[in-house]
């Protein structure tokens, strides 16, 4: 029986299924989207608000000796260094007031070839307008050479 068992398994063990979850973690974090299964999609989405909202909580109003143990915090979830300073640098800010719900998730309506699994993406809420921006200032900056 399975009382109260909320983490789905994959079918796989404890280590593995972390191992999936880190993977997955840090996909999302260095792109802001990513393409998976709507299962591991689910999963990750209460991963990755656990870990933001623990990050964020600490984070507010700390010394330097504080952002020490959220940088540890951090690492014992990710093992990731790009990860880690994209999380704390671009992605915190972007959810300082907002109490929760930094992932959204959209189903694609594709089924994976393989074995038809249903297929979704998850991505971080307002990461549209991040990725415009970055553009934005990517196209200034090759009109700028350009022009020279």
């Amino acid at each position: 029986m399975r009382h109260r068992r909320v983490v789905r398994r994959f079918g796989s063990d404890s280590e593995h299924h972390r191992a999936i979850m880190r993977n997955l973690a840090i996909s999302l974090l260095l792109y802001e989207k990513i393409q998976t299964t709507l299962p591991k999609a689910k999963e990750l989405a209460r991963y990755i608000e656990h870990l933001v909202t623990a990050a964020r909580s600490t984070l507010q109003g700390a010394d330097e000796a504080r952002k020490t143990a959220v940088y540890r915090h951090i690492w014992r979830f990710l093992h990731h260094k790009a990860a880690m300073k994209r999380l704390v640098r671009d992605i915190l800010p972007r959810f300082a007031d907002r109490p929760g719900g930094y992932t959204r998730i959209v189903k694609t309506g594709k089924l994976r070839v393989g074995d038809g699994a249903e297929l979704a993406i998850i991505c971080f809420v307002g990461s549209e307008e991040a990725r415009i921006s970055e553009r934005q200032k990517r196209l200034e900056k090759k009109a700028k050479r350009v022009r020279r």
